[in-house]
């Protein structure tokens, strides 16, 4: 089973640093996890993971939808993923890692190079490219910090 995480241009980028920022992969001050959604589980929703994505968080994902497919080697065995509480669940491909050290998720996503990412266009997900990121440089510059 795969995992991705959302990635909002407009809060995750820096222009700085030119790349996303480490809290991008950090749990929530109350300790509920770092959200991420099943791989797996989304492909399989009609229209696939962009359909799903846009279905259950555009509005916290924002335009494009943008994910990271989270590889397997970055999940370490001592964290836990944990499915939503079912009286609150939304998403049955919504899970949260839990037992993530700020130390650790922060330099997890200072590594994630723009080709690692993908981004929903007209037909489906495709990887992002240096034009894709220019492009939203150009639109969202107004929007960004740093």
């Amino acid at each position: 089973m795969g995992y991705l995480r959302l990635l909002n241009f407009r809060h995750h980028y820096s222009k700085k640093h030119k790349r996303f920022k480490s809290y991008a992969f950090r749990d929530f001050s109350d300790r509920s996890g770092i959200s991420v959604i099943d791989l797996d589980c989304a492909e399989r929703t009609p229209g696939g993971v962009c359909a799903h994505c846009a279905k259950f968080y555009a509005a916290i994902a924002g335009t494009p939808i943008i994910y990271w497919p989270i590889p397997a080697e970055v999940l370490r065995d001592d964290w836990d993923i944990e499915p939503d509480d079912p009286a609150e669940r939304k998403d049955e491909c919504h899970y949260n890692i839990k037992k993530v050290p700020d130390s650790a998720g922060r330099g997890i996503m200072e590594k994630v190079k723009i080709e690692h990412l993908m981004i929903c266009g007209e037909a489906g997900p495709r990887p992002m490219t240096q034009a894709d990121l220019f492009r939203l440089l150009e639109e969202h510059e107004p929007y960004l910090s740093d």
